[in-house]
C-alpha cells in the first residue's frame, strides 16, 4: 500500500511540474514578409487589422455564462500573430463582465492555434472575432 501511495505521489508531482502550454512556433519569415508583418504590427486599431480565422474548425469556445440573458451576443476578439499564436494581452470580451467567463476565455488563448490573414502572400498580425449567442 505504501508503494502505491508513493508511486501515486510521484506521478502527481511529475504531472504537476510538466507544462502543457504550447510554446509559440517560430516562423522564419523572408525579409520581404518580415517587412510586411512589421508594417501590419504598427496598426493599433484592432478594427483596422485584416481578419484571420481559427486554424481548425473544432475549436472549443467558452460557454456563455448563466448570468447572461438569452439572446445576448458576446464577442471574443483575439489578435493572431504571424506564427498563429494569440496575443494574450489583446483579448477583448464584449457583452459580458462575468469574471469566470473572462478567466476561461483568457486561459483559452494559450491553447489556440489561429490562421493569420495574409498580405501579399505573407502571414501578418490579424484579428479573429468569435461571436457567441446565449440561447
Amino acid at each position: 500500500m505504501r508503494r502505491l501511495v508513493f508511486a501515486a505521489t510521484l506521478f502527481i508531482i511529475a504531472c504537476g511540474s510538466h507544462s502543457t502550454a504550447p510554446q509559440p512556433a517560430s516562423v522564419a519569415l523572408s525579409p520581404r514578409c518580415q517587412a510586411v508583418a512589421d508594417s501590419m504590427g504598427a496598426i493599433t486599431d484592432l478594427d483596422a487589422l485584416p481578419e484571420g480565422a481559427f486554424a481548425n474548425s473544432h475549436v472549443r469556445t467558452p460557454t456563455a455564462p448563466a448570468t447572461v440573458t438569452p439572446g445576448t451576443r458576446i464577442l471574443l476578439r483575439y489578435v493572431a500573430r504571424p506564427d498563429g499564436t494569440a496575443e494574450p494581452g489583446t483579448v477583448e470580451i464584449r457583452g459580458t463582465a462575468d469574471p469566470a467567463f473572462r478567466a476561461q476565455a483568457l486561459r483559452q488563448t494559450n491553447r489556440l492555434r489561429l490562421l493569420p490573414a495574409t498580405v501579399d502572400g505573407c502571414p501578418v498580425r490579424s484579428r479573429v472575432d468569435v461571436y457567441l449567442t446565449k440561447m
